[in-house]
């Protein structure tokens, strides 16, 4: 599979996110979230789940646990 389109989507939202206005992130902000993208997108890419999940947010995962019980 091929995650380059599916990286230009998230990492354009990403911008579109923080152009408009929405958010004032620090470049070193900009860069972790940037990297915590491109971890989970790598992570799908390679169909490894447990990865993918692991970089989900805390909320998220909770929110897993709350629906799987």
């Amino acid at each position: 599979m091929d995650s380059t389109p599916l990286r230009r989507l998230a990492m354009f939202g990403l911008l579109a996110f923080v152009a408009a206005g929405a958010a004032k992130l620090a470049e070193a902000d900009a860069s972790a979230v940037r990297n915590v993208v491109e971890a989970r997108l790598d992570a799908f890419a390679a169909d490894d789940a447990q990865r993918a999940f692991s970089c989900a947010s805390t909320g998220i995962r909770a929110d897993s646990a709350r629906s799987s019980t």
